[in-house]
């Protein structure tokens, strides 16, 4: 008996053995799968995150890329829209203007185009023309996202034809009824061709709605716009050295008329093209003008801004002309560095650089 129950309890303790060790196994399995479940939920949220955090980069580099680019596109567009649009508005007005000069009371339907949709009721009472010539857009300027205010000149005759009859009938139909005054030009006779014509300024505002155009109405004669400083006034010292008047006058002639190598007259690196085919034949130097005193002496390394009015003849031609120079003293010559037909409007005096350009 004793040893029955001594196997009993070798079973009752080998069962509870296998017992423990199945509850054992069953807990590292639990707990094995519990972490291997954490760690894969942990790599699939990280693993997310990643995702997400990659696609906002790239979200946002692609943004940094293409943003300012597409709006620098964008506003480049905008500018180049605006222009074209402010240079139709310019020559529409310029055509409404010439029409409006040209109008008479036999012949108003050119201007009457013009005002159909404005609203403006108008009397036409002249019975010629406006003697008129060079018509030209002197600006335009922006008011409102529809509305281009342009400036317009005209150069009118002083004294205009005497008017004329009212017309009997007889002459409607014909092709020439309104004479260009172009053309009234050159038909007069001498005393016509020699008549005094003073340049008038006329202001229109051209409404655009779409592709189309109209004007707001009539134009507006108005003063001529300020004069503004061209910056001439800045080169007061007259050149007399005879090295540097002589030298200028050889670079304009090798450029302007053709005489000799321009190349040997430019400072190396220089490339500058002489005018190719030219009128002239000789280049005659009136008047050379600095910003700073000139004298005989120079340092290696100074430059000039020089003004230089002269004379350009040929083929029967005279005319006066002004170059800007900027000239480099090397190695005991001036040459020329620049060319240009644009003054310097600010001065640099120093002693070593007299004049340098801006």
């Amino acid at each position: 008996m004793r040893f029955m129950k001594r196997r009993n309890r070798n079973r009752d303790d080998g069962a509870s053995e296998t017992a423990g060790q199945t509850v054992a196994g069953s807990v590292a399995e639990g707990r094995d799968s519990a972490a291997a479940g954490v760690g894969m939920w942990s790599r699939r949220v990280i693993g997310g995150l990643l995702a997400v955090f990659l696609l906002a980069g790239a979200g946002a580099g692609l943004v940094a890329v293409t943003g300012p680019a597409a709006a620098q596109k964008t506003d480049v567009g905008a500018l180049q829209d605006a222009q074209v649009r402010q240079e139709q508005a310019g020559g529409y007005a310029a055509d409404f203007v010439g029409a409006w000069l040209s109008a008479t009371e036999q012949n108003p339907d050119r201007l009457l185009g013009y005002l159909d949709e404005s609203g403006v009721d108008i009397s036409i009472e002249n019975t010629v023309p406006v003697l008129y010539k060079d018509l030209a857009v002197v600006s335009t300027e922006q008011i409102s996202g529809s509305r281009v205010l342009v400036t317009v000149s005209a150069a009118v005759a002083a004294e205009q034809p005497a008017p004329q009859q009212a017309s009997t009938g007889q002459d409607e139909g014909k092709e020439d009824d309104e004479p260009k005054p172009e053309s009234a030009a050159s038909a007069a006779p001498a005393a016509e061709q020699s008549r005094a014509w003073t340049r008038q300024h006329y202001q229109v505002t051209v409404v655009r709605d779409g592709s189309g155009m109209a004007v707001a109405g009539l134009p507006t004669p108005v003063a001529a716009p300020e004069a503004a400083t061209a910056g001439a006034g800045v080169y007061a010292h007259e050149v007399v050295t005879d090295a540097i008047r002589t030298e200028v006058q050889e670079m304009l002639a090798a450029y302007a008329a053709g005489q000799g190598d321009l190349a040997r007259y430019t400072v190396p690196g220089v490339n500058l093209a002489p005018i190719s085919p030219t009128p002239f034949e000789s280049v005659s130097l009136v008047s050379l003008q600095a910003i700073a005193p000139v004298d005989g002496e120079a340092a290696a390394g100074t430059r000039l801004n020089l003004a230089a009015t002269v004379e350009l003849s040929g083929s029967g031609l005279a005319q006066p002309a002004t170059y800007y120079l900027t000239l480099a003293y090397e190695s005991g010559t001036w040459q020329m560095a620049d060319l240009s037909a644009t003054p310097v409007m600010e001065t640099n005096t120093s002693s070593n650089d007299p004049g340098k350009r801006k």
